[in-house]
């Protein structure tokens, strides 16, 4: 079978970068794969849909209800490399029709913790999510005064910690 007609899946950790090529600005996805498995697929079976996400993050307003949808902001980070690691601000909504995702969404507050799933859209600079599934990550924090919750910057708080110490 011709490489470049085979239909892949993929899984793992991602980043966009923006960068340039021949004089235009263009984003890239940096993807860290940690499963990828060869499909027995024909690119007309693929199904016509987003890509498919599931994020950590936290809420970065309360969420806001509407006619017709609920809307929040989320801020997730991955780890991908050193100069990949910032956070990225993704838009999330669902349709009100959807009742079984409001018992979440209506309660969702400033720097809730959550995890969520859905279907993701790069509009322009927008990374817009079509929320399929929410839920509420409980903060398991024993301090309120740790610069961060992310373990490589606790790594290197702590070796930088232990060299100052030295």
């Amino acid at each position: 079978k011709d490489l470049k007609k085979v239909i892949i899946r993929v899984q793992g950790k991602f980043s966009i970068i923006k960068t340039e090529v021949d004089r235009s600005k263009i984003k890239l996805i940096k993807m860290v794969a940690s499963d990828i498995c060869v499909l027995n697929l024909e690119e007309d079976d693929l199904p016509k849909l987003s890509l498919s996400i599931t994020l950590v993050g936290t809420a970065s307003n309360n969420s806001e209800t509407n006619d017709d949808k609920v809307i929040l902001k989320l801020n997730a980070r991955e780890y991908i490399d050193n100069q990949n690691n910032k956070s990225l601000s993704f838009d999330l909504y669902h349709f009100s029709e959807e009742s079984h995702l409001l018992p979440i969404t209506n309660k969702v507050l400033h720097e809730s913790s959550l995890y969520i799933t859905g279907s993701l859209s790069l509009i322009d600079d927008l990374l817009l999510v079509r929320l399929t599934q929410i839920n509420f990550i409980e903060n398991t924090r024993s301090s309120l005064n740790k610069t961060s919750s992310y373990a490589w910057e606790k790594r290197e708080e702590k070796e930088s910690t232990t060299q100052s110490i030295l």
